[in-house]
């Protein structure tokens, strides 16, 4: 998942060499030679599903990342929960972690008029805003 401004572009991406399988980074890089902030990248404790930019902010869906023996596909399919994940897009840090009804569907999230949508895999349609909106 990529997303991005004119001066640069965040994401998330599977790790594969040297880190366990199901292991997952958020990243930036520049697109340009602005002097804007500098690339860097972190570590997820995280399943990354959806994630959009806002302002200062990334916003990141995410489900667990353990996999259960004797349900595997249960992350996957969305039936272990999960969260919406607010980051510094300057810098990656989380900012605060809101628990959801359930997992939100792939890239299923939107943004508009101060307001997070979220679809998640229990069929329903969240909507967040701040408490002054």
């Amino acid at each position: 998942m990529l997303v991005h401004d004119q001066h640069s572009v965040w994401g998330v991406m599977r790790n594969r060499r040297g880190n366990p399988v199901g292991s997952y980074s958020l990243f930036r890089k520049k697109l340009d030679a602005s002097g804007l902030g500098q690339p860097w990248s972190r570590e997820l404790p995280v399943r990354p599903r959806a994630m959009l930019k806002s302002g200062k902010l990334l916003l990141l869906g995410v489900t667990p990342i353990d996999i259960p023996a004797d349900d595997p596909h249960a992350a996957y399919d969305g039936r272990m929960g999960g969260s919406l994940w607010v980051c510094a897009a300057s810098d990656g840090t989380k900012l605060a972690e809101y628990a959801l009804p359930a997992a939100v569907n792939w890239d299923g999230m939107a943004a508009a008029d101060r307001r997070l949508y979220v679809s998640t895999a229990n069929g329903r349609l969240v909507c967040m805003a701040p408490s002054d909106h």
